[in-house]
C-alpha cells in the first residue's frame, strides 16, 4: 500500500507534464531546449526526490518552463539548475554551472574559472591598483574545510575581473535562503558556495537580459519573495500565486520588469488604483493612469513618477515604462535603499538623469544593485 501511495503522485505528475507538452513548447524556451528533454530530466529528478511529486503539478510546470526559458537544464549531469520543493510549491533555482553558462553566452566573457579554497591551501589575494590572486591547493576537498571561494572572469578583450568571498560571507547568504537547511545547500554545499561568488561577480560585468533574470530570480528565492519569469501563451491562463507580504512584489509586476511586458503594467494599475483626491493634491497635472507607488514615497518622488516627459508614450519598448519605474521605487523602499542613492547610482553608471532613460537591461541591473545592498544592511543589524 505504501508503495502504491508513493507512486501515484509521480504517475499523476508524469501524465500532467506529458499533456502539457504543447504548452511548454509555446512558452518561449531557449532555442537549444526541447520540451521532451526538459520533461524527461525533470521526471528523473522527481523520481529521486519524491517531495517534488507531492507539490502542485502547476508549480512544477512553471518551474520547468522558467528553467527552459533561460536555456538551463534542471538536475542531470550538467548541474545547471535545481527544482526545490517549498511546501507544496516547486521553485526553480539557477545553479553554479547555469550562471557560468549564461555568462559565456553573454558574449563578453571568454572563460569563467570558479574555485574553492580549503584549510591548508596556500592562498593570497589583494584588490586595488596592485591586485593579485594566488592559490596553491593542498588536496583537501571536504566542504567543512572550505575557507574561501573565488571566481575569475577572463574577457574577450584580454582583460579580466575577479572576486573573492570568505566562508563567513557565504554562510550569511545561506542563512538568508529559504532552502538553508534543505536542497542544494545540504547536498551540494561547495557548488552553492561557488554559485554565490559567481553571482556576486557577474555584477562586475555587462549582464545579458537572461543573466540578469537568472540573478534576480535567485535573489528573490534567497530573500523569500519568489518570482516567476514565465511568459506563457495567454490562452492557457496564468497560475494562481500566493498573497505576497508586499503588495508590490507580485510575479506579474516582476515579469513586466524583466520582460518589458506592457500588458502587465495594465494589470498592476488595476490592482493598485490611484486615489483621485490624493493625486490632485500631490501633483495636479499628473495623468491618472500612473498611480503613486505603494508604499508611499516623498512628494518630489511621487511627482517625478507621475509626470513623465511629453512624448514618452512614443518611446521604443526597449526603454522602461512609468509602471516599471514605480516598481523599481517600490523595491527600493522594500529593501530600505534611499531613492536619492538609486538616482546617484543611475547617474554615475549610465550618465542619465531620469530612470525613464534606462533600457530594460539597465533597469534589470539596477534591480540587482538595489538588492545587493541588503547584505550590508542586515550585517549592520546583527545576526538574527
Amino acid at each position: 500500500m505504501a508503495t502504491t501511495t508513493a507512486v501515484a503522485p509521480l504517475r499523476n505528475l508524469r501524465a500532467y507534464l506529458e499533456e502539457s507538452l504543447p504548452r511548454i513548447a509555446n512558452a518561449g524556451l531557449a532555442a537549444h531546449v526541447t520540451p521532451e528533454r526538459q520533461v524527461r530530466v525533470a521526471l528523473t529528478m522527481a523520481t529521486r526526490q519524491p517531495k517534488l511529486a507531492d507539490c502542485t503539478p502547476e508549480s512544477f510546470l512553471m518551474a520547468l518552463i522558467e528553467a527552459g526559458q533561460l536555456g538551463l537544464e534542471p538536475g542531470g549531469v550538467l548541474g545547471q539548475a535545481y527544482l526545490v520543493p517549498y511546501g507544496k510549491t516547486v521553485q526553480f533555482i539557477p545553479g553554479y554551472r547555469g550562471l557560468v553558462d549564461l555568462c559565456l553566452r553573454a558574449g563578453d566573457v571568454a572563460s569563467v574559472d570558479a574555485r574553492a579554497v580549503y584549510d591548508g591551501d596556500t592562498f593570497d589575494y589583494a584588490f586595488g591598483l596592485t591586485e593579485k590572486l594566488e592559490h596553491v591547493p593542498c588536496g583537501e576537498s571536504a566542504p567543512e574545510k572550505l575557507t574561501h571561494v573565488y571566481v575569475i572572469f577572463r574577457l574577450k578583450d584580454g582583460g579580466h575581473k575577479f572576486d573573492v568571498m570568505t566562508r563567513g560571507e557565504v554562510e550569511a547568504i545561506r542563512k538568508r535562503s529559504q532552502a538553508k537547511n534543505s536542497g542544494p545547500w545540504v547536498t551540494d554545499y561547495t557548488a552553492m558556495s561557488l554559485k554565490s561568488v559567481v553571482k556576486r561577480g557577474v555584477k562586475l560585468l555587462r549582464m545579458s537580459p537572461e543573466l540578469g533574470a537568472a540573478v534576480a530570480k535567485d535573489d528573490s528565492v534567497d530573500i523569500g519573495a519568489p518570482i516567476q519569469l514565465s511568459n506563457l501563451d495567454p490562452t492557457y491562463g496564468e497560475p494562481e500565486e500566493p498573497e505576497p507580504k508586499d503588495p508590490g512584489a507580485t510575479s506579474k509586476g516582476i515579469e513586466a520588469q524583466l520582460e518589458g511586458a506592457e500588458g502587465t503594467n495594465g494589470t498592476q494599475a488595476e490592482q493598485n488604483p490611484p486615489d483621485p483626491g490624493k493625486a490632485v493634491e500631490q501633483a495636479p497635472a499628473a495623468p491618472e493612469e500612473h498611480p503613486a507607488p505603494d508604499p508611499p514615497l516623498s512628494d518630489a518622488e511621487q511627482q517625478e513618477a507621475q509626470a513623465p516627459e511629453q512624448g514618452e508614450a512614443e518611446q521604443s519598448s526597449q526603454y522602461v515604462s512609468p509602471g516599471q519605474v514605480s516598481y523599481l521605487k517600490r523595491v527600493a523602499v522594500q529593501f530600505g535603499v534611499k531613492w536619492e542613492n538609486v538616482m546617484l547610482q543611475v547617474n554615475m553608471t549610465y550618465g542619465v538623469e531620469r530612470v525613464e532613460e534606462l533600457t530594460i537591461e539597465q533597469q534589470v541591473k539596477m534591480l540587482a544593485w538595489v538588492k545587493a545592498q541588503v547584505p550590508a544592511k542586515e550585517e549592520g543589524a546583527g545576526d538574527e
